[in-house]
């Protein structure tokens, strides 16, 4: 995964993120227990040594959590995706061509078995409502490719 700033250090690019890089995906807008209506997000995890960098430029960065075996999980961010003001562009690859996704086939996300994904992810701080003046990150753009189904054509002869 190559992960760099963008315009002027504004924005984040992620290229080449295995899928799953890109966890925790809550793209249906349910409620559930850790979700109100509407809400979409997902977690993605980051290089440590960008992490670092997203830190010093004021981003919202979870570090990772030590896990049982001593070792420690990897750096994320919770990247929030809305379609009410500036939609997102998403598009999914596969060897059939490319799909556009908007705000009703979104949802096709949390389950899918995704190969690589390419991100720009943009932040914004409502000064008005962050208590630590860190910038939250939105989701401006995705690309992903699907990982092929193995019996992709089985039956087409009969």
């Amino acid at each position: 995964m190559n992960a760099s700033f963008m315009n002027n250090g504004i924005d984040i690019r992620i290229e080449d993120a295995p899928g799953r890089a890109l966890k925790f995906r809550h793209l249906s807008g349910k409620r559930d227990d850790t979700h109100n209506e509407g809400d979409r997000d997902f977690i993605l995890e980051l290089p440590e040594d960008f992490a670092e960098e997203l830190i010093a430029a004021g981003w919202r960065v979870r570090l990772g959590k030590e896990r049982p075996d001593g070792g420690h999980y990897p750096p994320s961010i919770k990247v929030t995706v809305r379609f009410d003001t500036v939609p997102p562009v998403i598009e999914q690859y596969t060897s059939d061509g490319c799909t556009p996704i908007d705000e009703s086939t979104v949802v096709l996300l949390d389950n899918a078995q995704i190969d690589s994904a390419y991100l720009i992810i943009h932040p914004y701080l409502n000064e008005k409502k962050s208590r630590d003046g860190l910038k939250t990150p939105y989701l401006r753009n995705l690309r992903y490719k699907l990982e092929e189904n193995p019996f992709k054509g089985v039956f087409e002869d009969e």
